[in-house]
């Protein structure tokens, strides 16, 4: 998985998540691009749709998300709570 993300990736965007690769790029997908290649690898079917990436989210270290994704998904899941309460 490695290679297949360092093959997918530019190199100075490797280190640095405020690279213009990782704000031009639709991260769905640049994930797909990884899966279809790890699956290929792999010869098994895709693992994950891409509606299903969210997932992944799971996986990733709290101190490793960037303070200002952290404060947007923060602010997506306290309006999705108002908006379950009204429903």
């Amino acid at each position: 998985m490695v290679k297949i993300v360092s093959d997918n990736t530019p190199p100075a965007a490797m280190n640095n998540p405020k690279h213009e690769f990782w704000k031009a790029t639709k991260g769905s997908d640049y994930i797909e691009n990884i899966m279809r290649e790890y699956s290929k690898a792999l010869q098994i079917a895709v693992p994950l749709r891409k509606g299903q990436y969210s997932i992944l989210v799971e996986s990733i270290p709290s101190n490793e998300i960037l303070p200002e994704i952290k404060e947007k998904l923060d602010a997506i899941y306290e309006i999705a709570n108002k908006c379950e309460k009204i429903a």
